[in-house]
């Protein structure tokens, strides 16, 4: 089962969360840029992204401000230690 790792730079102190599903991760971002204005997403880009990961096609995504990764069933349950 893939899962999705969301990270917000945050300098020295990067914030992530883990997601189950793709509308999740997306749904996960959309409040982030609510949260914080600083962090420009092009929305259709973002979707357009997480399908990929979806599909197998993209392992993941990054910017200055945040990162998207996929996590393979061993690699999520070594992240949850």
């Amino acid at each position: 089962m893939k899962q999705y790792k969301v990270t917000i730079a945050n300098g020295n102190y990067p914030l992530s969360h883990t997601c189950d599903t793709i509308a999740d991760a997306y749904e996960c971002m959309r409040s982030i840029a609510n949260w914080d204005s600083r962090i420009e997403i092009d929305l259709d880009d973002l979707m357009v992204a997480l399908v990929q990961m979806y599909n197998g096609d993209l392992l993941g995504t990054e910017c200055a401000a945040y990162s998207i990764t996929v996590l393979e069933e061993a690699d999520a349950d070594a992240d949850l230690d």
